[in-house]
């Protein structure tokens, strides 16, 4: 069966762009569609795959650059035209306004943000930008809604996920939660300046990452050294209780979940593959009580939570941990039913079933 694998831009690092790169590579022959693809801003991997980029201009990159590539990515793939036996759309943006004949499964990460949840994609633009944007909103809810009805079947990343895209397009979709994607047990290189024994946080500067919150709490002391992946410059001083590791690479990401004690994760997430991932290393998750946690964090078993993001609730969260009794067999058990294997067969069955119905 040949299945053409799209991705709403390969432009950064995140958990949506590990599963893309997994279904590509499972899935669809090494092959992938995108809007935009720059080599350095993404995952190596990608460089070992056929990437057909279908946006010719891509904006500088700026810290406005979301907003700018919004349109553009929507024109272009509302303009891009696919044909095989069966298309898997991955999406959180634009990708599954393809238009095609052929029967088509979306892999859904979230309903767009531009429309679904614009309190969170323009908090902390400009007031004309964000009244400009409420006026856009109905528009695009329209058509995106229309474009997501044309899908011969949508798949959900999580829970909460498929409650969003029933209230979004009143579509009900099967939940097929994302794997740990980077080999657990591969190259292993440590990070300068570190020591064993830090709260590990993942995650790029988003209002809805709450990583002000995660560097407020630990910065004031008491609860011993947190480090901090995602965007932003290295930094590791001796003395500093909030340190930021920049970017890293999956040999250095290895020796981060290897040598913490725990995964701090306060996002609101659609998923959240960070939980998963530490568990998969026998590390518990100090979490925030919502969103895909939900799915994969169980008190008592590899996880303790925080039901707000007030500094007093995460510090008390972060303190209990020491006397929550988590064992590391518990938590790598209750990861085993996120492996590749399980995912990449999931999404065979729901790929195939999409190809008889077409």
């Amino acid at each position: 069966m040949n299945t053409l694998v799209l991705h709403d831009y390969l432009t950064q690092r995140g958990g949506a762009e590990r599963v893309a790169l997994l279904m590509a590579q499972d899935l669809g022959g090494g092959a992938i569609t995108t809007s935009s693809f720059r080599p350095a801003e993404t995952f190596p991997e990608f460089g070992a795959l056929d990437v057909h980029e279908i946006l010719p201009v891509v904006p500088a990159r700026t810290p406005s650059r979301r907003l700018a590539m919004a349109p553009l990515a929507a024109l272009s793939f509302g303009a891009h035209r696919a044909r095989a036996d069966v298309v898997l759309c991955s999406s959180s943006g634009w990708s599954h306004w393809t238009s095609t004949p052929s029967p088509t499964v979306v892999y859904c990460h979230t309903p767009p943000r531009w429309f679904w949840a614009p309190q969170d994609f323009f908090h902390g633009h400009a007031a004309p930008v964000r009244a400009a944007a409420s006026r856009a909103v109905a528009v695009g809810r329209s058509l995106d809604r229309s474009r997501a009805r044309r899908a011969t079947t949508y798949v959900a990343n999580s829970s909460v996920v498929r409650r969003r895209i029933q209230r979004a397009y009143g579509i009900d979709a099967e939940v097929v939660h994302p794997p740990v994607s980077f080999a657990v047990d591969g190259p292993v290189e440590p990070c300068p300046g570190l020591e064993p024994g830090f709260v590990l946080t993942i995650a790029r500067d988003r209002s809805y990452k709450n990583v002000a919150t995660s560097r407020r709490v630990f910065g004031a002391g008491g609860l011993g050294r947190l480090v901090v992946v995602g965007d932003g410059e290295p930094q590791a001083g001796a003395g500093d209780l909030v340190v930021n590791a920049g970017r890293v690479t999956d040999a250095q990401l290895r020796w981060l979940y290897r040598s913490c004690r725990a995964v701090l994760a306060l996002s609101h997430e659609d998923f959240g593959l960070t939980p998963v991932e530490g568990h998969a290393f026998g590390k518990p998750t100090i979490a925030l009580r919502a969103g895909g946690y939900l799915d994969t964090c169980e008190e008592g078993v590899n996880a303790v939570f925080t039901d707000d993001l007030e500094d007093a609730s995460v510090r008390r969260a972060v303190l209990s941990l020491d006397t929550a009794g988590l064992q590391e067999a518990t938590v790598l058990r209750a990861a085993e039913r996120f492996s590749r294997a399980a995912f990449s067969g999931a999404m065979s069955r729901v790929l195939a079933e999409a190809a008889r119905s077409g």
